[in-house]
C-alpha cells in the first residue's frame, strides 16, 4: 500500500545582504542621439531603426546598407554611436571598424562601434573587438540590451 517517510532539516534564516549594485546608468528616453546603422540587410535595418525609435524616440537614426557608403558619411558626419553588422559582402564590419579607428580624425575615430551579429560564437566576438569595436549585440537584438549597451558606451565616450 506505499510506504510513509519524513525527515527534519533543520534551516538557517538568511541575512540579507545590503544592496551594493547600482542601476544601469541608462540615457534618457528624450536623448537625442545620432546613430548609425550599417547592415547590408534592409530588413535588418528596418528592424534595428524601429527598436532604436522605442528606446529612444528623439534619436536621429541613420541607416546605410554598405561600409563604402558608411566610411564615405563619417567624412562628412558625426555620430554617437554606430552599430555595425559584423558580415558583409565587400567589406565587413571588422575592416570597417579598423578604418575609422585608423583613417579618421579622433573625435571619429573614437566613436563607440558596437558590432551587430547573429554569430554567438565567443571566437567571432573576440575578432570584433580585436578589430576595435567597443562591444557586441546579438541579433535580433534585446531592448534592454540595447538600451543598456548603447548608454554604457555613449556615456563613457562623453566621459
Amino acid at each position: 500500500h506505499g510506504a510513509t517517510f519524513w525527515f527534519h532539516v533543520p534551516l538557517v534564516q538568511a541575512q540579507t545582504a545590503p544592496t551594493t549594485q547600482q542601476p544601469d546608468d541608462l540615457l534618457p528616453e528624450n536623448e537625442a542621439l545620432r546613430i548609425l546603422v550599417v547592415d547590408d540587410n534592409a530588413m535588418n535595418l528596418m528592424v534595428a531603426k524601429l527598436q532604436i525609435q522605442k528606446c529612444w524616440p528623439r534619436a536621429e537614426i541613420v541607416t546605410l546598407d554598405s561600409a563604402a557608403k558608411a566610411l564615405a558619411l563619417l567624412d562628412v558626419q558625426g555620430f554617437d554611436v554606430a552599430l555595425v553588422d559584423m558580415v558583409m559582402p565587400e567589406m565587413d564590419g571588422m575592416a570597417l571598424t579598423r578604418q575609422i579607428r585608423h583613417q579618421f580624425p579622433a573625435m571619429t575615430a573614437s566613436m563607440p562601434i558596437i558590432a551587430l551579429t547573429a554569430n554567438t560564437n565567443p571566437v567571432d566576438r573576440q575578432r570584433c573587438r580585436d578589430a576595435g569595436m567597443n562591444d557586441v549585440l546579438d541579433k535580433p537584438m534585446d531592448l534592454h540590451m540595447l538600451m543598456r549597451c548603447v548608454s554604457r558606451h555613449v556615456l563613457k565616450a562623453r566621459g
